[in-house]
């Protein structure tokens, strides 16, 4: 349109005369990078507000109305609207979606009769650990027998949008760990109501979760039979310490660590879990 530049997608939707114009009408919360994976990555985990709307939510919709227009100009011939217009037809867009985004205040759901001393069955604890200020994210679990024995474990450092995120996340990646050591019975534990409720009931929300929870059952239907169970954080110990160590010592970002060998850190914590919830119901 500009005819200034490469006609990139970068350019089409950053640098190009028209896009800068709309850009400057949303007046982004965040400090503007030349660099454009860094300018992406700065606008996809920025969660100020701009519009009275998280500029995380806001950033995608105005892409796409940008990169809307061009394809109208170049391929119909329609006139370019003015940026103003533009920026508002990405937030009512954006509003729009916002409606079905409702996951406030949901209680608690899981099956019944659950048994923490079943032989047959496996159960992976998991738990996150989110730092809101950078996003950055450990996300562990463990892997116990009927006895709560420690039989393996996993950690990994990702970045993740909430704490909810990040929940349903180490949730997807325990149902991957659970899978790599071909286990067919399992029981998947977790501290987080949401997490644990989005799991166990019908939820059909095309929101931020929505993709990874659709993932999750895609692996769940690998199992035999599996079930998804909430217990407080003090029945959630060892996972808990793994997630705020993976957290603070992250290094590699998304890459699972396999950890066979129980961390010395972990011993006591593996103690206690195991009085809590395996050894009471002996």
């Amino acid at each position: 349109m500009c005819n200034r530049q490469e006609e990139s997608s970068y350019h089409a939707i950053k640098d190009c005369d028209h896009a800068q114009c709309v850009w400057e009408c949303a007046a982004p919360p965040i400090v503007w990078k030349d660099n454009d994976h860094a300018w992406v990555r700065e606008n996809v985990l920025c969660y100020k507000e701009s519009q009275n709307i998280e500029w995380a939510t806001l950033f995608p919709f105005i892409c796409y109305e940008i990169w809307k227009n061009r394809n109208l100009f170049i391929f119909e011939k329609q006139n370019v609207p003015q940026p103003l217009c533009t920026l508002r037809k990405a937030i009512y867009a954006a509003r729009d979606f916002l409606t079905s985004y409702k996951i406030v205040n949901l209680e608690p759901t899981q099956p019944g009769n659950i048994i923490f001393n079943d032989p047959t069955c496996f159960y992976i604890h998991v738990d996150a650990s989110f730092l809101a200020k950078s996003y950055l994210t450990g996300i562990a679990g463990v892997l116990r027998n009927h006895k709560g024995e420690w039989l393996g474990g996993f950690q990994k450092s990702i970045y993740a949008k909430d704490v909810l995120m990040a929940e349903l996340l180490a949730i997807l990646e325990g149902l991957r760990f659970a899978h790599k050591e071909y286990l067919n019975n399992i029981t998947i534990i977790s501290d987080n109501k949401q997490a644990i409720t989005l799991m166990n009931m019908d939820y059909t929300s095309r929101d931020f979760y929505c993709h990874v929870v659709n993932e999750c059952r895609e692996w769940q239907k690998r199992f035999q039979t599996s079930q998804f169970v909430f217990v407080r954080r003090e029945h959630n110990g060892v996972a808990d310490e793994m997630a705020k160590d993976c957290r603070k010592n992250a290094c590699m970002i998304n890459e699972t660590r396999d950890i066979p060998i129980m961390p010395s850190f972990c011993e006591t914590l593996v103690e206690l879990d195991c009085m809590r919830l395996f050894h009471s119901q002996d």
